[in-house]
């Protein structure tokens, strides 16, 4: 059980919220360079900014967003069940529209409240203000919480943690709320599932621990079904007892160096090696230590617990990140806020907060924008050359003079250090087709020569042909790209158009039939859906399809265009 507070007389300090107040207050000025008016190219365009559901910030699409379980839907929102994190997206447009300032500040406003919260549960758990407000205090500085705050498409971890603490507290106390709070943060981000471990743990009534149980239990069968259906799930790394014991003990090294080093942080990590070294050391100490009474004990098994989801039993795509430590980084503040003599922990609280916070104020900055984000990547971790391609990409779309050339050179180095890489010798090739060079088709084929299946090289060698008017060739490649690439709307999308132009209309509508099947609330499937319909003289079909296109994206010119050809009256 959790140990009870020390009575003492309550004097004038007690009786002021000047602790909740110091805590916002520094976290206030720690992250305000968080709310501005940036995105970054990273997940953000298509999950958030793009978004054919969220964008329009209509509240009809509520519906679909928490009973919609097909895949069109799925994929839209970005493959997960999360529907308190999509709603809280579709609020923001709803209120801001895209002034992305209000989009940051709720995520801001999030982590705001989740750090209040968590003041509340250490005090719950080691029974003395002082050392509550010293652990939160450390907590809501961290610098490596800047990709869970500042990244537009962390709102789920933000949002979850919040709605996590609200349900532990509930939890222990044998409040009947415990379970539906747990529903909900599992809602914002399926890693909440350990709340009803934590909470047995921490000696909350069985009757609670029971209940949120079966909730989490249910939640994350229909979670795990629709991430098998879709494809969520990556191929396990780790595929014997000691191989996942070696990824456990590099993974565990790597979050200890980014909770103490804030320079070591990146966007992206090399995977964890699986041999058995030295680095499994943190992670035993870690289970040794999670059988101790008192808040040590308590801290290591929170930490544990919190990197259950994110340790490979279910293998996921990304292996490491710094947003997987949100809540893990929570063990290491209740073990520092119960450990620290009591006269000290206060003091030393808000000195280590003070020492963070300028480090955490800076690792955001690096969030702003989208060619500062890859470049910081690029610098942090030069050994993975996929960053290069994403910063290349984000050079070409910002667009200023001399970023396209900036580009070329990045791509032309990363191709020099890494001939064998296929994503940047077809990035590299892209760049060159986009620049009018002959070399492009021999970059494109040697990045499929590297890997055959890879999809960006074959749709862009299917944009290629069609451009140099091999129609033979163009359908050949189409042929391949929807064999190895099914679920794939943007081949879909530019096999429908190759069809469209060499006049096989019945093959240019099945192939938007697909995009409009696997995406169900884009534009641009049936904008080329009312294209096919006017060619094939059925002007009623192409009004309709042209109205549903301008209805969910009005800056379509060629449907707007169209409908004027038609007299066809324009949607509100």
């Amino acid at each position: 059980m959790p140990p009870s507070p020390t009575p003492r007389p309550a004097g004038p300090s007690d009786r002021l919220p000047w602790r909740p107040l110091l805590l916002l207050g520094l976290l206030l000025v720690t992250w305000a360079p968080t709310v501005h008016g940036g995105a970054v190219n990273y997940d953000d365009p298509w999950l958030i900014l793009e978004n054919p559901m969220l964008r329009p910030g209509d509240p009809a699409v509520l519906p679909a967003i928490w009973t919609d379980l097909s895949a069109g839907a799925r994929l839209t929102l970005g493959t997960e069940l999360l529907p308190v994190r999509d709603s809280s997206v579709l609020l923001d447009f709803a209120l801001w529209g895209d002034d992305l300032r209000g989009h940051h500040a709720q995520n801001l406003a999030w982590y705001a409240l989740a750090a209040l919260l968590l003041y509340r549960l250490l005090h719950a758990l080691v029974g003395d203000r002082d050392r509550a407000l010293a652990g939160a205090l450390v907590w809501a500085t961290m610098p490596v919480h800047a990709e869970s705050l500042a990244w537009l498409s962390s709102r789920k971890d933000v949002l979850s943690a919040a709605l996590l603490f609200l349900a532990l507290l509930a939890g222990l106390r044998g409040g009947a709320s415990a379970a539906p709070w747990t529903l909900a943060a599992m809602w914002a981000k399926s890693t909440a599932v350990v709340a009803p471990l934590w909470l047995l743990r921490a000696g909350a009534p069985r009757r609670t621990v029971a209940a949120t149980l079966v909730v989490a239990g249910a939640a994350t069968v229909l979670a795990s079904h629709v991430g098998r259906v879709l494809g969520l799930f990556a191929p396990r790394h780790a595929t014997t007892p000691l191989e996942w014991l070696g990824f456990q003990g590099h993974m565990t090294a790597r979050y200890v160096q980014a909770l103490l080093w804030s320079p070591s942080l990146s966007l992206r990590y090399p995977a964890p090696g699986l041999d058995l070294s030295w680095g499994h050391l943190p992670w035993l100490a870690l289970v040794v230590l999670a059988f101790r009474r008192g808040p040590v004990g308590l801290g290591a098994a929170w930490t544990l617990l919190a990197l259950l989801p994110v340790c490979q039993l279910l293998p996921l795509q990304n292996l490491v990140a710094d947003r997987y430590l949100l809540l893990p980084s929570v063990g290491l503040c209740l073990a520092l806020a119960g450990a620290l003599p009591r006269r000290l922990v206060l003091p030393l609280g808000i000195g280590l907060a003070l020492l963070q916070a300028p480090f955490a104020a800076h690792r955001s900055l690096a969030w702003r924008d989208s060619v500062r984000l890859w470049a910081d990547a690029v610098e942090s971790t030069p050994s993975l050359p996929d960053l290069r391609v994403r910063l290349a990409g984000a050079l070409t779309a910002r667009g200023a003079p001399g970023d396209r050339e900036a580009a070329g050179r990045v791509l032309a180095q990363a191709e020099a250090e890494f001939p064998d890489a296929p994503d940047v010798v077809a990035s590299l090739a892209l760049h060159r087709m986009e620049e009018g060079d002959p070399r492009a088709e021999e970059g494109l084929l040697r990045a499929l020569a590297l890997d055959p299946d890879h999809r960006k090289a074959l749709n862009n060698l299917v944009v290629l042909r069609l451009q140099q008017g091999r129609a033979a060739e163009t359908e050949v490649a189409c042929a391949r790209l929807a064999a190895v690439h099914p679920g794939y709307p943007e081949g879909w999308n530019t096999c429908g158009v190759a069809a469209m132009r060499r006049g096989d209309l019945e093959r240019a509508q099945a192939a938007f039939e697909e995009v409009l099947r696997q995406q169900p609330f884009d534009a641009s499937a049936p904008c080329n859906l009312g294209a096919v319909a006017w060619l094939r003289g059925d002007p009623v079909a192409a009004a309709a399809a042209w109205t549903t296109c301008l209805e969910r994206d009005p800056t379509q010119a060629e449907a707007r265009q169209g409908l004027e050809r038609l007299g066809s009256p324009l949607p509100p």
